[in-house]
Formats: structure tokens, sequence, C-alpha cells
């Protein structure tokens, strides 16, 4: 009977220090933050930023304990690509008076379309530009520029904020999609 009781409190005793080695309830919230966020949509990015932010404050070991990371993973990469996608299409507005097209296509290139019969008097041929560009939801960058132009899109419109423009004392550009 002693040795029954004895090998009863082994296993208890073994069960404690498994229950022990669990996750922590700072994993067990970043595994619910990630799981909470579901299918990614544009307004998905707060929600991603939570994650990761409630990820990236646990130890390294916690975080090999949380089991749904790839999926956390998989959510940015789905974000970044949604941010990518939403300049690709052409894009008009009117700079100091004359019509400019901009066609963001979805390989990273651009094209800049404008309306020459304006400024017959330019010796240089300027009527369309071409380059590649990078953008991640807020930021373009034209031809490898170090410039970052802010960039806000909302349903058809894009508000262009370029340093280099205020600085010659231009204002935002407001552009509409252009089909």
């Amino acid at each position: 009977m002693k040795k029954n009781i004895g090998i009863i409190l082994a296993i208890l005793l073994a069960a404690l220090c498994l229950a022990g080695c669990g996750k922590s309830k700072e994993v067990k919230a970043v595994e619910k933050s990630i799981q909470e966020i579901g299918e990614v949509t544009k307004e998905s990015k707060t929600q991603i930023d939570n994650a990761r932010a409630l990820y990236e404050a646990l130890s390294e070991e916690e975080k090999n304990r949380v089991p749904n990371y790839d999926a956390l993973e998989r959510a940015e990469e789905e974000l970044q690509e949604i941010n990518r996608l939403a300049i690709v299409g052409m894009w008009k507005t009117t700079f100091i008076g004359i019509p400019v097209v901009v066609n963001f296509q979805s390989d990273g290139t651009y094209e800049i379309y404008v309306d020459m019969s304006l400024l017959f008097w330019l010796q240089t041929d300027t009527s369309n530009m071409k380059g590649s560009y990078s953008f991640d939801g807020s930021n373009l960058q034209l031809d490898e520029s170090e410039e970052l132009i802010s960039i806000i899109i909302t349903g058809d419109s894009l508000i262009l904020s370029s340093p280099s423009l205020k600085s010659e004392g231009y204002g935002d550009l407001f552009f509409t999609r252009y089909e």
C-alpha cells in the first residue's frame, strides 16, 4: 500500500511539474491575438501590429511556445501585398495647370504621361517618363531615390506629399483614379 501511495505521489508530482511547464498567460495572449486576426484586410493593420508587439515583448523561450506564429507572419505578408496593390492603376491630376496621368503597374514599374500640348515651347521630350517604384502602403519611393513620398489612399483618391515639391513652394498633389 505504501508503495502504491509513493507511485501516486510521484505521478502527481510529475503532473504538477508538467503543468508548470505549460504556456504562460502572455504566450496565451499572443496566441489569442493572432487567432483573432482572421481574414486580412487593409483594416487589419492595427490588429496585426498589436499581435506583433505582444509577440516581440515575449522572451526568446516564450516566443518558441507560440504555435501559430507562422499565421502572424502570413498575415503581415498578406497586408503588405494588399498595401502594395492599393496604388496599382492609373491616377490623374493637374500640376501647375498641366494634366498628368501616372500609371503604377503591379510589377513595380510606373509611367508618367504629361499632356505636352500646353508645353510646346519645351525642347525636351518629357511626355512619357518611366521608372520603378516601391510602395509599402504609406511611403512611395521612385527609382532608387532616397526621398520617401508620403501617400494616403482613400477609395478613388490619392494624396501625394513630397518634401521636394513642398521645398519648391508646391503643396500636396491630389489624384483621382483614371480608367
